[in-house]
């Protein structure tokens, strides 16, 4: 038995990737967020994504940058809800009479300059 195939025939096409959704939030609100190094926008923000694993990492100026790695399950809604940290640094400025010498957390760091008396 011999078929007869129009000469302009093509393969089937692959299955679409299947793909399940993030919903990312963050305390505080407003943090940039990128998957994969892919930026997607600010939170709150619905992404969709590839099934698979996923690195969501989410920044804020004054925040230290938060990243979780995800699983996205396919035909699935998920949450992830970050919390951020303050990025807390600044100076302390120590005088005194007579000048002493300063440590912070045992380990030496100078000495106060001496006050006028």
């Amino acid at each position: 038995m011999r078929l007869d195939l129009p000469d302009d025939l093509q393969p089937s096409p692959p299955p679409a990737r299947q793909t399940g959704t993030v919903m990312v939030s963050s305390q505080p609100g407003a943090a940039l967020i990128s998957v994969d190094g892919n930026y997607q926008g600010k939170t709150p923000l619905t992404t969709t994504q590839y099934f698979g694993s996923h690195t969501v990492r989410l920044s804020l100026p004054g925040y230290h940058d938060y990243s979780q790695t995800i699983y996205v399950n396919a035909g699935t809604d998920q949450q992830m809800n970050a919390i951020l940290t303050p990025a807390v640094s600044g100076t302390v400025a120590v005088t005194s009479c007579p000048a002493l010498q300063l440590r912070w957390t045992m380990t030496r760091r100078g000495r106060s300059p001496p006050r006028e008396p």
